[in-house]
């Protein structure tokens, strides 16, 4: 008799990291990852990829997207694995973040990121009250709006704008230059759901590093 089918089962240990964030705002967080005979074969280099539970939040920084999420680790070395977390809402969050073997289609390492979040700072609050979309009176499928934005310091900003809720909520403009002391009109589209709701949306402001600058939040009522 012959089995039908067979498994075979491997254990994988996961780091655990616990890293402190704000909502929107990006938190640098590296990872020390091991190329050595018990993880990579010996003696070799390796073509690693990595991958996370969430790629919207938990990312690779700017100097290494460059090489998108695979890249070759040299034998017998320690790399610094230099990641950016950015999560869309507040409380206790995980993240997974694995390092897959290329050639042996293995984990080799793996963390989770254990993310206390909390509430950002928040400059100004803004009401809206906005159709759904079975409420609105043309086929249109999303909204126009503008709130002013006046920039407080005296010197120029170059800024860049994100949302934690992408789904109700675009930009006109996601990337703007305002000079010291001006006041420019932030444009919103917004993408109204079917049902009535009230949503609290935050609408960040960035710096060319990715820093906040202020955060604005839009309660916005669909009716």
């Amino acid at each position: 008799m012959e089995p039908a089918v067979i498994w075979q089962w491997t254990t994988q240990a996961i780091q655990r990291v616990d890293i402190s964030a704000t909502v929107g705002q990006v938190t640098p967080v590296t990872l020390l990852m091991k190329n050595d005979a018990n993880d990579f074969g010996v003696g070799r280099p390796k073509r690693v990829s990595v991958h996370t539970s969430n790629a919207r939040e938990v990312f690779l920084t700017s100097s290494d997207e460059g090489k998108g999420n695979a890249f070759v680790i040299s034998s017998n070395t320690i790399y610094e694995l230099k990641l950016q977390v950015k999560p869309r809402g507040a409380g206790l969050r995980s993240y997974q973040v694995h390092v897959v073997d290329q050639e042996l289609q293995r984990v080799t390492q793996a963390w989770i990121l254990s993310t206390t979040v909390r509430e950002p700072d928040v400059s100004k609050i803004f009401s809206l009250q906005l159709p759904t979309v079975g409420s609105l009176a043309t086929s249109a499928v999303s909204l126009n709006k503008r709130i002013a934005y006046t920039n407080p310091y005296p010197r120029s900003l170059r800024l860049t704008l994100d949302t934690d809720k992408p789904h109700l909520l675009s930009f006109k403009d996601k990337e703007l230059y305002v000079d010291a002391g001006e006041t420019t009109q932030l444009g919103l589209r917004f993408n109204p759901p079917a049902e009535t709701s009230e949503e609290n949306i935050y609408v960040f402001l960035l710096d060319e590093q990715g820093k906040s600058e202020e955060t604005l939040i839009v309660k916005a009522k669909f009716v």
